[in-house]
């Protein structure tokens, strides 16, 4: 295995023009999230309201005490709302939300690098995990999952490492963060089951019965754990009713395999509401990998007469090899896996989020050392430009979304302290965003006024409502009835153009207050205040 240097100092010596280029992209990939105030991202906005909630439900001038109650039952989410509450400590809840998106796009590459380097893979294909950090995962606002994406690779890593040499403590920590898989994603928890348990078996160096005995005993509690913990925590039935249903109650929507193939540029680079990421940048990046990976199958290559010899060779590393085993696990769990769950309950995207998974046990297929080739070294530089280029344009969608939509700010202010305010989403995205970036808007609402506001998830965690306010469904605005959907709010705020009468600013029960760009405020009037 190549020795790679031991100290930041020893590396920076002997590549600095790449380590520059690290520092640049790396702050290009966070720029995004700090440059303006809102993302607009499809559940982030959900998520953050859930940590307000969940943080200030004692706070008797905000009255979340008289809709909602906590549900900390053991479910996945727990490592990003734990890990956002204790930020929120010194932070606040908006920049506690912030930091930990920052924290999962800085170390997947960061974690790709250290599992790369325990397979014998040069740590500097990580670069190529820049641009894949911003995926469609990303885009969705599936924070848990994309949080849960780091920890996957340093579970990995730290499996590998028992495998090779078992320690009490190596297997602690193997231990936890198996377990904290299941407490960011069930998917990414699976996807360590299958995958750590084939490269475990594949690491061990000295075979005994002793190391075949250890070599197990991480993975009963990170099973038993997950297990238990979705057994008991779904006990209300918060979250996906995996148990009580036998293979007959399960039916899916699977994909063909091209589509699936297709589908993964879809998934991986794709931020934008242009398609340039999913073709120009996609189409870099590829280029890029497969020079890097061809360049590596070059190197291989024996002289004439060891031709025989070579082709063994070849073939025993192949069948041994982590990294083809690897990528072989999670394209095999990518392509047979439902798109979606239909019964017994409907679980959106399954298959589809493990795109990125796919593409990151790619970039483990590059072999041989980097920073000593030109070329290899070349590639580098153009894919940290690509990266730089790409999250660049995804800030300057941000900026753009945060000036077109600075009207909502302006009309809020105009509602007093208190006052609840219903959001009727009649236009649910944005000219720059790729998402239905509104549909969860009345979280902001709920965050600046207090009380209650329409549930947006299935799973209540964590917490629970405990009393509902009349309201049409967040995803049918244009089922609002007047009678039926005012008693306990004040205000409907309105984004786009509704079809309504009612909206029109003329019926007395509804007057405008303002409009600002495509934001309408109205207030609900009380019957002894109607002429």
């Amino acid at each position: 295995m190549r020795r790679w240097p031991k100290t930041l100092a020893s590396a920076w010596q002997s590549a600095p023009l790449l380590w520059w280029g690290l520092v640049a992209t790396l702050t290009a990939a966070l720029v995004p999230i700090w440059i303006a105030r809102y993302l607009p991202l499809l559940d982030y906005p959900g998520h953050l309201a859930n940590l307000f909630v969940w943080r200030h439900l004692d706070d008797p001038a905000l009255r979340f005490g008289s809709y909602y109650q906590e549900n900390l039952a053991p479910l996945p989410y727990w490592i990003q709302y734990g890990v956002e509450y204790l930020l929120a400590i010194p932070f606040g809840e908006e920049a506690a939300q912030k930091l930990f998106l920052s924290l999962a796009i800085a170390l997947l590459p960061a974690s790709v690098a250290l599992f790369a380097r325990q397979l014998g893979r040069d740590p500097w294909v990580a670069v190529l995990a820049f641009p894949l950090a911003w995926n469609m995962n990303v885009s969705h606002g599936f924070l848990a999952y994309v949080g849960g994406l780091p920890l996957l690779f340093f579970a990995l890593w730290s499996v590998v490492r028992f495998a090779q040499s078992p320690s009490l403590w190596q297997g602690i920590l193997t231990t936890l963060l198996g377990v904290s898989l299941y407490f960011s994603h069930i998917l990414i928890w699976g996807a360590f089951l299958c995958v750590g348990s084939v490269l475990a078996l594949l690491s061990v160096t000295q075979c005994s019965l002793r190391r075949l005995l250890c070599l197990p005993l991480p993975f009963l509690p990170i099973g038993l754990i997950g297990i238990w913990a979705q057994l008991y925590g779904n006990a209300e039935k918060t979250n996906i009713p995996v148990g009580g249903h036998s293979f007959r109650d399960y039916e899916g929507v699977y994909n063909t395999f091209f589509v699936n193939l297709d589908m993964i540029s879809g998934w991986t680079l794709n931020t934008i509401p242009s398609q340039r990421d999913q073709h120009l940048y996609s189409g870099l990046l590829l280029a890029g990998y497969l020079l890097l990976l061809l360049s590596s199958l070059r190197n291989r290559t024996a002289p004439p007469a060891d031709v025989r010899q070579s082709l063994l060779s070849t073939l025993r590393s192949i069948l041994c090899s982590r990294a083809l085993w690897g990528f072989l696990i999670i394209a095999l769990l990518y392509f047979s896996l439902p798109r979606s769950l239909l019964r017994p309950f409907y679980w959106f995207a399954i298959n589809r989020r493990l795109a990125v998974l796919v593409c990151l046990f790619a970039l483990f297929l590059v072999s041989g050392p980097i920073v000593t080739s030109t070329l290899r070294k070349g590639v580098l530089f153009a894919m940290m430009a690509l990266s730089i280029v790409y999250t660049t344009d995804i800030s300057a969608h941000v900026v753009r979304f945060n000036r077109r939509n600075h009207g909502f700010d302006e009309l809020m202010a105009m509602v007093p302290v208190g006052k609840q305010v219903l959001p009727l989403m009649f236009a649910p995205g944005d000219p720059d965003s790729l998402m239905n970036c509104f549909n969860q808007w009345g979280s902001y609402i709920q965050i600046r006024q207090g009380g209650f506001m329409t549930p947006y998830f299935p799973v209540e965690f964590p917490l629970k409502v405990r009393k509902h306010l009349p309201s049409p469904s967040w995803d049918a605005p244009g089922d609002f009835r007047f009678t039926r959907d005012t008693n306990g709010w004040d205000y409907v705020l309105v984004h786009g153009s509704p079809s309504l009468p009612i909206l029109s600013g003329r019926d007395p029960r509804l007057p405008l207050v303002d409009r600002r760009g495509a934001w309408s405020l109205f207030h609900i009037q009380a019957k002894e205040d109607m002429p």
